[in-house]
């Protein structure tokens, strides 16, 4: 079989391919970018050495109703990922905001807490650790809105 047999044979079994929906090394479109492809033959000498087996794709394509399943097949993946992309963005977008409302909580949280630092003391051991021992630290100043059980009216220790 010649060089030119060889060729004419892979384009052609590309061209089968194509139209049956089963591409090897092709997207799967009905195109000449694709037929190329398919047949390992370059677009110019498909265009220019083999134009009649071109024309004669584009003729057996527009015939054939229906697109070939591996197009559809592609088509369809595109779709869901595309969908799952804009499902992502948001989540990002979401998250983001989530991230920027947050800071800002931190940022109120930090604030009252170095007033309330300032205002009550820092009433912390010398070693830096909390108080662990037998209760509060009762603030006994004429601010003190706390008022210890022992020193509240009508209470006594008696048990008689």
């Amino acid at each position: 079989m010649s060089k030119a047999n060889q060729v004419e044979a892979a384009i052609r079994a590309a061209m089968d391919r194509l139209l049956k929906g089963e591409p090897i090394r092709s997207d799967g479109s009905l195109t000449a970018v694709a037929l190329a492809a398919e047949s390992g033959v370059s677009r110019w000498k498909l265009y220019d050495e083999y134009r009649y087996l071109l024309d004669e794709f584009g003729t057996r394509a527009a015939l054939q109703d229906n697109t070939p399943r591996a197009l559809r097949d592609l088509q369809e993946k595109h779709a869901q990922l595309k969908e799952r992309h804009i499902r992502t963005r948001n989540k990002l977008a979401q998250s983001a905001a989530d991230v920027k409302r947050l800071s800002c909580v931190v940022n109120v949280l930090a604030l009252e807490n170095a007033k309330c630092k300032e205002n009550h003391g820092d009433r912390r051991d010398s070693d830096n650790r909390p108080d662990r021992g037998g209760g509060p630290d009762w603030d006994d100043g004429p601010d003190s809105n706390v008022t210890p059980i022992s020193r509240a009216k009508g209470f006594s220790h008696d048990t008689n």
